[in-house]
């Protein structure tokens, strides 16, 4: 089958694909596929107007690009926070960027140096109200894309079995009008809109290493959220756990050579795989476990990866977001344990090898 099946999706617009739980459709874009477009995973909010709609998806939209800040602005990691000058020095960087580039100025240095000031811990920090939502919703949809080096954004939204009528219709006229005025693409899983008729379908089919589970359940209407893709070599932007950990474990010398969100290419496993956080020469690998490991899908995916991994040397740790949150000093200790343990059993390896030679 032809592995690039997003490039069966129309661009541009909403489509409800068939065929596929949102489970599914997660795990084939983790890691994201080479050529694949940069995807935001929405779980939908309640929408009660239109413009309740476009405001929550704008909101969403602009809490991802501040939390991916120095993805998408050079040399912004290299600013000390506490400079006097760093904010002249992040409009400048942000304007420098917008001149050789489509980003409309005005637009990314505001967003340019509101996301440094809340990566810094400034409170109370608000979107300027001078742009324009049209311009707000264009320019987001550009410095995601951007910040994943992708060609395209997809928005992908689990739709709830029990959204009303005219929430129905409200969700679907608010990302109607994102794809209008951004350019970005929408796709639609779960519970179909019933009270909407101008949302096309299509069948897509995922690879064969995608696991099924028996049922494939609609959610329900969940606390409004986005999640999006991992990026190589740092903690998920949208993760207060994978942040916590690194926060904790950058302050150890034994912790160093870490890679976080590293994808592994294994011999006789076709599909990569991305692990949460990797010590490659000790071959440990710590996973860090949300709400979305929870489902029937993606439980079953885990324990294959898990197996196929310890197959190849591999020691696979799992924690939760809720342990490493209101634990992380006891996450960090057994850590360091297995780490230790991994240590001790490569030497012991080493020497045994040394003496057969």
């Amino acid at each position: 089958m032809d592995r690039a099946w997003w490039t069966k999706i129309p661009r541009n617009h909403p489509v409800y694909l068939s065929g596929v739980s949102a489970e599914r459709l997660a795990i084939a874009l983790d890691p994201l596929p080479d050529g694949a477009p940069a995807v935001v995973r929405l779980t939908p909010a309640a929408v009660r107007s239109f413009s309740h709609g476009v405001s929550w998806l704008l909101g969403e939209l602009d809490r991802a690009a501040v939390a991916l800040f120095l993805q998408w602005l050079p040399d912004a990691d290299q600013l000390d926070q506490l400079s006097p000058t760093s904010l002249a020095a992040v409009r400048a960087l942000a304007a420098k960027l917008a001149a050789g580039s489509p980003h409309f100025g005005p637009f990314l240095v505001e967003l340019a140096v509101r996301a440094f000031r809340v990566n810094r811990g400034d409170v109370g920090v608000r979107p300027a109200n001078q742009l324009g939502a049209e311009v707000r919703a264009a320019g987001l949809v550009r410095i995601l894309a951007a910040a994943y080096r992708r060609e395209y954004l997809v928005l992908f939204a689990d739709m709830p079995g029990d959204l009303t009528p005219l929430e129905q219709r409200a969700l679907a006229g608010a990302v109607g009008w994102i794809c209008n005025h951004s350019g970005a693409s929408v796709w639609l899983v779960g519970a179909k809109l019933a009270a909407v008729d101008s949302i096309p379908s299509l069948t897509i089919v995922l690879p064969d290493s995608v696991p099924w589970a028996a049922d494939d359940s609609i959610v329900t209407m969940a606390e409004a959220a986005a999640t999006f893709p991992a990026i190589s070599g740092l903690p998920r932007a949208d993760s207060p756990a994978e942040q916590a950990l690194e926060q904790a474990l950058k302050r150890h010398e034994w912790a160093l050579a870490r890679r976080w969100n590293h994808t592994l290419e294994l011999k006789a496993i076709a599909e990569p795989y991305r692990v949460d956080l990797l010590w490659e020469m000790e071959r440990l690998v710590v996973e860090v476990d949300g709400d979305d490991h929870r489902g029937r899908v993606k439980y079953a995916d885990d324990r294959i990866r898990d197996v196929r991994l310890a197959l190849h040397g591999y020691q696979v740790v799992r924690f939760t977001n809720e342990h490493i949150i209101s634990d992380v000093a006891t996450v960090v200790d057994q850590v360091k344990r297995l780490l230790f343990n991994r240590r001790k059993e490569r030497t012991h390896i080493e020497r045994h090898d040394d003496v057969q030679g």
